[in-house]
């Protein structure tokens, strides 16, 4: 199945980026500041049971009251094989999603985004062969419904999101690395010297250096000549390893500011040998090119796990080696030292490794299969357009915390248009979930443009407060990866459920030629909070013998809107009937005059499954379009004498005294529905 949404290639290095580095702009929302937040135990298991009354949240220091507390799991019941429809436990809701009848944003939560960064401008040749590997296995464990992207820095491999497990791994094993090899030879002088040349910190190894290497000298002028020689290898060798480290981190920072143009939180997984930004040696530029990181990580919404595969001793004694480096200690901690940094800038986890990397990558799944949403009110302070300080706390021991430490609240987002940010959401690999939606789809015939019409009907954000406050929009996108996108309207009316429950009510109608498509609709409120789900769709009519039908559509007489009946969206039908419509269009030619003249006969039945008996039924007149060669039946079928429960409508259409084809929807008759 195909999945509409930019090519990470574009989104993360389709332009550049012109200006000066700037703070990042929080922008998830207005009146609230979403925070995600991991919480696990000293083995990285997340904890499910935590209540709000669990959480602090300070904001500069001070307590700020939380607005809510959401647990999501990031799984997908719905994503694997076999068919779970008899399991005895599932909901009605359940069942009828599982013919995909409907698609929602509740019954199965997002997986995971994880971004797989490797330095390879920083690492050896050959140096990561076995992370690459252990990347790939931690890859193919992922759930079915986590995506990757792959991106090799500075400029290397790029592989888009993708639930593609062999893409990911195939694309791994083309990473060589290779740029490290500028620095790391200790022909003549070694990094940690080089460093204490230029930046005169610890000048005794500087010192040390030239008079090993310079032992050999007869005379002022040899011993001058062997010494200029040394400091033009030491600068080229701190040059090198500066260029190269800078030239990764800009590449980083592209990379989190386009993924900070994709909705939702994403795990970004820095595997790298060294960085080398001299802080060790107190060189403050470095530190100083990595001060964006924080701010920018933090308003991405970027967790960030930085591996550092610690070949510094391995590489200092190799027997392969010709010249042993003089400085182990200080080599290592050059090479630490900017990995250090990022995720401590980051707030992000740091592993050292200089062993197997798998328990460390199946810590990662573990710690991220499950987080914490935590909203806070806003106050007119915050919106001052300025860094702000957060705090995450919970009242557990023996735990570890992750959440962002900063944040910052556009003042001008109250003015952004609407459709900007449906667009930005619609077009981000997963939709929000923020608000709940039921999104189904019929399929009927056009017989004026030879296509076929699609009826879109939605319940937005149901609950027993709920509003119609949203603004709507949906885009339609072919296989090709062509698409269109909706004028942003509100919904249709606020409609009631027998349950107490009222939902958002939005429909929309709109032709397309027959194929496969993938409708994405996002609701947004005013508050700034989202919504959105995802539908693929077989636009085409069913084959049944010479005719075409198309979907079987069910609307609820006991509510309407604007006068017209509701269309049954997630199965539940509020009253004692339900009313069903079929469509039939000749698609072959009549042969003579008496098949011209035939007619399809129409039988509704209710039952409770496919083969089940017959519990109700109606068998409806058949109107003709003559001219368009074309059929409509519609009839309302009496459920006054049926429990409560889930049920198959099923319309069966007979040609020439036989049964031709079938079309079927299921329908929930919730508790007080039949009377």
């Amino acid at each position: 199945m195909f999945r509409p949404r930019p090519l990470l290639a574009v989104v993360l290095f389709g332009a550049s980026l012109g200006a000066a580095p700037q703070q990042a702009v929080f922008r998830s929302g207005i009146d609230v500041v979403a925070v995600d937040v991991l919480v696990v135990d000293k083995n990285g298991h997340p904890l499910p049971d935590l209540k709000p009354e669990d959480f602090t949240v300070t904001v500069d220091g001070k307590p700020r009251r939380i607005a809510s507390v959401e647990f999501l799991a990031h799984y997908d019941r719905f994503a694997t094989p076999p068919d779970r429809t008899a399991i005895p436990n599932l909901r009605p809701e359940d069942r009828v999603m599982m013919r995909a009848e409907y698609s929602s944003n509740t019954k199965s939560p997002p997986g995971r985004l994880f971004v797989l960064v490797v330095d390879s401008g920083n690492m050896t040749r050959g140096g990561g062969r076995g992370a690459m590997q252990a990347a790939g296995q931690f890859v193919q464990k992922l759930a079915p419904n986590d995506l990757v992207a792959l991106v090799s820095l500075p400029a290397g491999v790029t592989v888009d999101f993708t639930a593609d497990r062999l893409a990911i791994r195939n694309a791994l094993l083309q990473i060589i690395g290779g740029g490290a090899s500028r620095y790391l030879s200790n022909v003549n002088i070694s990094l940690g010297e080089a460093f204490s040349l230029v930046t005169g910190s610890q000048r005794r190894l500087w010192d040390q250096a030239i008079r090993e290497e310079c032992n050999w000298t007869r005379s002022d002028n040899e011993y001058e000549n062997c010494r200029t020689t040394l400091e033009a290898d030491a600068r080229s060798k701190f040059y090198a390893a500066r260029t190269s480290a800078e030239s990764s981190e800009r590449s980083l920072e592209i990379l989190i500011r386009r993924l900070s143009l994709i909705e939702g939180q994403k795990h970004l997984i820095f595997i790298g040998e060294g960085l080398v930004t001299g802080s060790s040696y107190g060189y403050l530029d470095g530190i100083a090119d990595l001060a964006w990181l924080g701010g920018l990580v933090q308003a991405a919404r970027v967790n960030l796990y930085v591996l550092h595969l610690d070949r510094a001793f391995f590489e200092a004694f190799n027997v392969q080696e010709r010249f042993p480096t003089r400085t182990p200690l200080e080599d290592a901690r050059l090479l630490n030292d900017g990995l250090a940094e990022i995720a401590g800038q980051a707030g992000g986890a740091y592993f050292n490794l200089t062993t197997a990397l798998d328990p460390t990558f199946e810590r990662i799944a573990r710690e991220t299969s499950a987080s914490y949403l935590v909203t806070f009110e806003t106050t007119d302070a915050d919106r001052d357009g300025k860094t702000h300080n957060v705090g995450v706390k919970v009242a557990r021991p023996d735990v570890q915390v992750r959440a962002r430490k900063q944040f910052m609240v556009d003042p001008t987002i109250r003015t952004a248009p609407v459709a900007d940010r449906l667009s930005r959401a619609l077009n981000s690999p997963y939709l929000p979930s923020a608000i709940p939606i039921d999104m189904t789809t019929y399929v009927v015939g056009d017989t004026q443009n030879g296509g076929v019409r699609v009826l879109l009907a939605a319940e937005i954000g149901c609950g027993p407060q709920a509003s119609a406050d949203f603004d709507v929009g949906h885009t339609v996108t072919n296989a090709a990866g062509q698409g269109t996108g909706s004028p942003v309207r509100h919904p249709d009316a606020l409609v009631p459920r027998p349950d107490g429950v009222r939902c958002a009510y939005y429909t929309s109608t709109f032709a397309v030629r027959a194929g496969q498509y993938v409708i994405r609709a996002v609701a947004m409120d005013s508050g700034n909070r989202a919504g959105g789900v995802e539908r693929h769709l077989d636009a085409r009519l069913t084959s049944a013998g010479p005719l075409g039908l198309s979907s079987l559509v069910l609307t609820d007489p006991a509510v309407r809107v604007d006068g017209k009946m509701k269309l049954v969206v997630n199965g539940h039908v509020s009253g004692p009937s339900v009313a069903a419509y079929v469509e039939m269009q000749r698609l072959q030619p009549a042969g003579d005059v008496v098949a011209a003249a035939a007619r399809p006969v129409v039988q509704f039945e209710v039952a409770e499954s496919d083969d089940g008996p017959t519990l109700a039924g109606v068998v409806p007149s058949v109107a003709d379009d003559a001219a368009a060669g074309a059929w409509y039946a519609e009839g309302a079928i009496n459920l006054a004498s049926l429990a409560p429960g889930t049920y198959l409508v099923q319309a069966i259409v007979m040609w020439d005294g036989a049964i031709v084809g079938r079309v079927s929807r299921s329908i929930i008759l919730d508790r007080g529905a039949s009377r």
